[in-house]
């Protein structure tokens, strides 16, 4: 493994390593597809280019250290060998070339993420933890399993000016974030509000029931409260804890 550390900057280690977290916890609740799927984060001092995970490792492997420095082309400055998934160099540049408020995006193909966007139906409002995306969730038709560049103009106005996620359509979700913390969080969420809603429409078609929603203005309003919580200073003060998590059982993390 190249001696990365001493060649990049201080900015750039540190989002090195809380993606690196990020990849860890999402395996620890099972939100990883094998060695398949991709988080990304902006590099601080370079933004024009990002992080991303190379091929063939799983989450439960990725460190600082693997992670690889791209651009919107796959290249890859640090010369570091390591295979890069085409579809995923697409997907998170779209993102973050439309969305300059956006510093990490995360991608799962959840069982949960997965057959939700298979249903004709919508993230609803049906829950505490989904009203956090009301009125903030895109959704992307899939298209195909090649890589044609000029999707990414279609991902970009499918995500919006303010999604903080993006429901691909028969693939899976992405989650978007102001910081690499505050993507772990609205990833976790968005997984748990796909699950939530899958068992509450289970039930209540075993039920006969109908699913119970509030009102149009609590859901904007709680969603609004979610943007400004996002905007404060200080929102990523559990982050520590998440690391500290870690640290416990495996900082092989920051290596």
């Amino acid at each position: 493994m190249p001696d990365i550390r001493s060649r990049v900057s201080e900015a750039e280690w540190e989002a090195r390593v809380n993606l690196a977290a990020v990849f860890r916890l999402a395996a620890k609740h099972d939100l990883s597809d094998l060695a398949l799927t991709h988080f990304s984060a902006r590099i601080p001092d370079e933004p024009d280019r990002f992080l991303l995970n190379p091929y063939g490792l799983m989450f439960e492997e990725i460190t600082a250290s693997s992670l690889v420095k791209t651009d919107r082309e796959g290249g890859d400055p640090l010369e570091t060998g390591s295979p890069l998934n085409a579809v995923g160099i697409m997907l998170h540049s779209a993102v973050l070339d439309a969305r300059p408020d956006v510093a990490c995006t995360a991608h799962t193909h959840t069982v949960q993420g997965m057959a939700l966007s298979s249903l004709d139906t919508e993230l609803l409002p049906a829950s505490q933890t989904a009203l956090a995306f009301h009125g903030r969730v895109g959704y992307h038709d899939w298209e195909s399993d090649e890589t044609e560049l000029d999707e990414r103009e279609r991902i970009a106005r499918d995500i919006g000016p303010n999604g903080r996620a993006l429901v691909l359509k028969n693939h899976g979700l992405l989650a978007a974030g102001p910081s690499i913390p505050s993507t772990w969080m609205l990833l976790h969420a968005l997984e748990r509000a796909c699950a939530s809603q899958l068992d509450a429409m289970a039930a209540a078609h075993a039920s006969g029931n109908g699913l119970d929603m509030p009102s149009a203005e609590v859901c904007e309003r709680t969603a609004r409260q979610f943007d400004e919580f996002l905007a404060r200073p200080g929102r990523d003060d559990d982050w520590s804890a998440y690391l500290e998590l870690l640290d416990r059982d495996d900082p092989g993390y920051r290596e």
